[in-house]
C-alpha cells in the first residue's frame, strides 16, 4: 500500500460527499421552488374567490344602474373587477380591463383579452348580479416566482456550510 492511498480515499470520500450535498441542495431547492409556485397559485385563486365574495355580498350592487364608463387612472392595475346586472348590462368595469367579456359560466378560467394579455378569472353569479374578478397572469407569475425564490434563498447558504463541515469531518 502506498503512502498516497489514504489521501486518495479521503479525496474520493470528500468528493462524493460534496457532490451529494450539492445535488441534495439542488433537488431540495427545485422541489421547494415548484411547491411554492403551486401553493402561490392556490393562494392567489383563493384571494380572487374571497374578493368576489366580498363584492357580491353588497346587496345593493345588483340594483345599480347600467354604467359603461371606466376610469383612465386605473390602467396599470393587476386586478380587474367587472359586474353585470341580471339583463347583462355592465354596471362596473375597472378601466385597465375593459376588454374582458362576461363569462359563460361561474368558476375559474383563463381568458385572453383583446389586448393580448392573459388573465386568471374567477366569475361568480348571484341573483341579479354577475361578477368577474381577474388577475393579469404575467403579474401573477412574477409574484409567484418572487415568493418561490424567497422560499429557497435562505437554504442556499447551507450548502457551503455543509461542505465545510464535511471537509472538516473527513
Amino acid at each position: 500500500m502506498t503512502a498516497d492511498a489514504p489521501h486518495s480515499l479521503r479525496a474520493r470520500l470528500l468528493g462524493w460527499l460534496l457532490a451529494a450535498i450539492v445535488l441534495a441542495t439542488l433537488a431540495q431547492a427545485g422541489l421547494a421552488y415548484t411547491t411554492a409556485l403551486s401553493q402561490s397559485d392556490l393562494i392567489f385563486d383563493r384571494h380572487l374567490q374571497k374578493m368576489a365574495g366580498a363584492l357580491a355580498s353588497g346587496t345593493a350592487l345588483a340594483s345599480l344602474p347600467p354604467n359603461d364608463e371606466v376610469s383612465a387612472d386605473r390602467a396599470d392595475e393587476d386586478f380587474a373587477v367587472q359586474m353585470w346586472n341580471a339583463r347583462g348590462d355592465p354596471i362596473f368595469r375597472s378601466a385597465a380591463h375593459q376588454k374582458l367579456r362576461q363569462p359563460a359560466r361561474p368558476g375559474f378560467s383563463l381568458v385572453h383579452a383583446l389586448d393580448g394579455r392573459e388573465y386568471r378569472v374567477y366569475a361568480q353569479a348571484s341573483p341579479g348580479l354577475t361578477l368577474l374578478v381577474a388577475q393579469d397572469m404575467a403579474a401573477r407569475r412574477d409574484m409567484a416566482r418572487t415568493l418561490a425564490l424567497r422560499t429557497i434563498l435562505p437554504t442556499l447558504p447551507m450548502t457551503p456550510l455543509l461542505a465545510l463541515i464535511a471537509w472538516l469531518v473527513v
